[in-house]
């Protein structure tokens, strides 16, 4: 039996996001974003695998968790955006 060969994204084998970026570069391209703008991002693939991860916590979303409803309302308003 012989190894499967890699994907080739010339041929549109890439299924995947996921499976075509490098995590390390695409979190520095992200910290770079976030260091010039002050806009927190975090980068999600088709199917919902977290990519990238850069932010901090606002005062406004430490505030809103705080609240009983809050965390429920903020966590039903990520999984839309996410989905």
């Amino acid at each position: 039996m012989s190894e499967p060969t890699p994907a080739d994204i010339a041929y549109a084998e890439i299924a995947n996001l996921e499976d075509l970026i490098d995590r390390d570069s695409l979190r520095e391209v992200c910290r770079s974003f976030y260091d010039l703008f002050g806009l927190s991002i975090r980068v999600f693939s088709a199917r919902g695998v977290l990519l990238a991860n850069v932010h901090e916590e606002r005062s406004i979303c430490r505030y809103v968790n705080s609240l009983p409803s809050g965390r429920v309302a903020c966590s039903q308003t990520v999984a839309q955006a996410k989905h």
